[in-house]
């Protein structure tokens, strides 16, 4: 019984051990490229072609791509490798810009300008909504005088047309 149990217990530690190797070596395995990945989108191509660095095809693309690589591979964090992006080419390189500082503002003042968009709509909306009720148009043609000889000489035009 005894060594049924520890004959278990051995197994069990060897499943658990190749589990945990099976996961970890994966994981080790697809973090460069999972993070070289999200590095490439994170600059745009440095000849202003628009795109990402990971969709341009150009030739300073490539090279930067490959510095990408290489820093990777020494060791250097996704931080580090922004950095030191950014301090040779500028915030220009970024994709996005950084959620800090100044650059806060090109993240808020999108959601300003949609509130203050929607909040004028809606005040525009409001009065013209006021202006074309049945209850509003009766009431200012009450409060207006009625010409009289106005309204004759239209009556004796519409007669004349008929």
């Amino acid at each position: 019984m005894i060594r049924s149990t520890k004959k278990n217990l051995l197994i069990s530690v060897f499943l658990l051990l190749g589990i945990l190797f099976l996961v970890f070596s994966s994981a080790l395995a697809g973090e460069p490229d999972a993070a070289y990945k999200d590095i490439e989108a994170m600059f745009m191509a440095p000849d202003f072609c628009g795109k990402t660095l990971a969709e341009c095809p150009a030739t300073v693309s490539e090279n930067m791509r490959q510095e990408i690589k290489a820093m990777l591979q020494a060791g250097n964090s996704k931080d580090q490798i922004v950095n030191t992006f950014v301090n040779k080419y500028g915030y220009e390189i970024l994709a996005a810009p950084p959620k800090q500082g100044f650059f806060l503002t090109a993240w808020v003042l999108p959601v300003i300008a949609l509130v203050l968009g929607i909040w004028i709509m809606y005040a525009f909306l409001q009065r013209a909504q006021r202006g074309k009720s049945p209850a509003a148009r009766r009431r200012s043609q009450e409060n207006q005088p009625i010409d009289l000889d106005l309204q004759e000489r239209i009556q004796e035009e519409v007669l004349r047309r008929l």
